[in-house]
């Protein structure tokens, strides 16, 4: 074995096989772990939200974020045209 490791040439090919086998060994890892996910969590009802349900206990709701929405957009713009201006 010390015969082996005393070639330079032995010493880079057994290092890049450990290598190799490292970034494979990794990589399966991170596929196993992956793959094991999406059985039983997407059938759990648990953080799921029913839009439907608060659009209607709220019906202003969608009208006061588009309006919302529309201000802030306007300040946006006007920001924006201000900075243009001054270059």
């Amino acid at each position: 074995m010390m015969r082996l490791l005393n070639n330079k040439k032995n010493v880079k090919t057994v290092s890049i096989i450990v290598g190799v086998l490292f970034v494979i060994s990794v990589g399966a890892l991170a596929y196993t772990q992956m793959a094991g996910h999406g059985g039983p969590s997407s059938v759990s009802n648990i953080g799921v939200i029913d839009m439907q349900r608060i659009v209607e206990s709220n019906p202003n709701l969608v009208q006061d974020a588009q309006q919302e929405y529309a201000t802030y957009n306007e300040e946006l713009q006007k920001e924006f045209n201000e900075k243009n201006l001054q270059i």
